[in-house]
């Protein structure tokens, strides 16, 4: 007889432009998976808990149990009073065996942990890249917030944390004083994107990715790199999924865009063509919590330029060219290399199929399963 056991899902993570991008795809398999693995066991009920209505973003099927929505409307200025109030009311009277609650942190679209946490807890953090991007304004600004310190202590009370990379457990352990044993890694999943399926992308030939529109995504840097590059190969040019406005607002010269296309709205299927088709992705990021598109263009056969910064290290393994993020000349060294040098080319793509197939046989994502089931006994 399978026990019957309720979950509940911070369901903001797919409302608040999360949904089609890293944070929103890593929850996704993840919950999916562990359904998948566990539904011969337990019988679930999923609590999912959100302030905007709620409608299916492809996730609500992949859950496979009953499922029940609590609309909390926000105020419109206190968001505390939502996390820390009326959402741990709601927990505790559901009557939860367990609660995920998704942790992206930032004065902006953040996505909290409550204080009081009524039921047994799993907080699941991306990235703390909000702390880590000292350049940024908004860091600085959220740095002095109440709302971190909050979270800095929230964090600290759950039995145990998900994230995405050793990095940022290790970035756990020194900034919120967490004790190792605390934090699980589990990696993220590349299954949606297939190497080599040769469809067009706005009929864009022969050109390089970039993808982001944050600071710390660094897109300013690639931007004269390519146009450095580009006097050696006139017929190169670049796509960048990114909001063209947030971009320019970044950069301190003026560059020429001639070549460079901006597009913000990006599905899947496109983003493999953009892959399948692409000579190189430049993933320059000064800090990431793992770097998920490297692995995604290894998988579709793209060779990858990318930052040399810590953060990266963990994905890129030994798959790719690594440059000093803020060097324009070896930036753009590197393009001409990766381009003029097929045999370079040839033996990125094998390492980078090498490198996905060993985060694919790590089993991480078996860790899910585990932990989850420890805490629902």
């Amino acid at each position: 007889m399978n026990h019957k056991k309720k979950i509940g899902i911070d369901y903001r993570v797919f409302q608040s432009g999360y949904a089609n991008k890293g944070v929103g795809n890593y929850l996704h398999h993840l919950l999916s998976f562990f359904v998948s693995q566990t539904s011969s066991l337990y019988e679930f009920s999923f609590f999912l808990f959100a302030n905007e209505p709620i409608h299916d973003h492809g996730f609500l099927e992949s859950l496979q149990g009953k499922i029940r929505c609590y609309y909390i409307k926000k105020a419109k200025r206190f968001d505390w009073f939502w996390e820390n109030v009326r959402l741990p009311l709601l927990i505790y009277k559901a009557k939860l065996d367990l609660y995920l609650a998704t942790v992206c942190l930032g004065p902006i679209r953040s996505i909290e942990l409550p204080f009081f946490q009524p039921v047994c807890t799993v907080g699941i953090v991306f990235d703390l890249n909000i702390i880590n991007c000292t350049y940024d304004p908004l860091s600085q600004v959220y740095r002095k917030m109440k709302s971190y310190r909050i979270q800095m202590r929230s964090i600290k009370r759950c039995p145990k944390i998900i994230t995405i990379s050793e990095y940022v457990k290790q970035d756990l352990v020194n900034k919120f004083n967490l004790l190792s044993h605390q934090i699980e890694v589990i990696y993220p999943e590349t299954n949606r994107f297939i190497y080599k399926e040769s469809i067009p992308f706005n009929k864009i030939k022969f050109y390089i990715i970039m993808i982001g529109e944050s600071p710390n995504k660094n897109i300013s840097t690639g931007i004269k790199a390519f146009n450095k590059a580009k006097k050696y190969l006139p017929e190169l040019e670049m796509v960048i999924v990114g909001k063209k406005e947030k971009i320019l607002k970044q950069m301190t010269d003026h560059e020429p865009l001639q070549g460079i296309f901006f597009n913000d709205s990006v599905d899947s299927e496109q983003m493999r063509a953009l892959y399948n088709n692409a000579q190189m992705l430049m993933y320059l990021s000064l800090d990431e919590g793992f770097g998920l598109p490297i692995l995604e263009a290894m998988v579709c056969g793209c060779p990858v330029i990318a930052s040399n910064r810590l953060c990266l290290k963990e994905a890129a393994g030994n798959a790719t060219i690594q440059v000093n993020p803020f060097s324009v000349d070896e930036i753009a060294k590197a393009i001409r290399e990766i381009i003029y040098n097929p045999q370079l080319r040839e033996r990125l793509i094998r390492l980078g199929f090498e490198r996905v197939r060993y985060f694919r046989e790590s089993g991480s994502k078996g860790k899910m399963v585990s932990i989850v089931s420890s805490l629902i006994q």
